[in-house]
């Protein structure tokens, strides 16, 4: 795995650079990474990049443009899961699009790229601090 050590001279502001790195090059593949939460712990999360539809615009008032959104997939399985037990059956594309979008917006999550510790796409780790 290569390891690449962000340098704002050479990426940029960090906030720009997370924004690009996610939405350009996952293509809707798995990215995972760690990021410092507002309380001082670090999370380490498992997610694909933001999709249209999923953000429910119910959050603080930060602005998202300085925050980096992605889909949790921890999350979105475990609310998956719940929706099939309720049910009591699988889960169908076409005949319950409506329970997996509401799924997904449950699994929305987003940090400020500031706190970025990692980032691990496509096979590279981008170490922040």
């Amino acid at each position: 795995m290569k390891v690449t050590h962000y340098n704002k001279a050479i990426f940029g502001d960090v906030g720009s650079f997370a924004h690009t790195m996610i939405q350009e090059t996952t293509h809707g593949k798995i990215f995972s990474g760690k990021f410092i939460k507002s309380d001082g712990s670090v999370r380490v999360f498992n997610g694909r990049a933001y999709a249209d539809g999923s953000v429910k615009g119910t959050g603080g008032s930060v602005s998202v443009t300085k925050m980096v959104p992605y889909i949790d997939n921890e999350v979105l399985i475990k609310n998956l899961k719940n929706a099939s037990n309720e049910l009591g059956r699988k889960l169908s594309k076409e005949e319950d699009a409506d329970i997996i979008a509401k799924c997904r917006q449950k699994s929305w999550r987003s940090f400020k790229p500031e706190n970025l510790l990692e980032l691990n796409i496509n096979g590279e780790t981008i170490k922040f601090q």
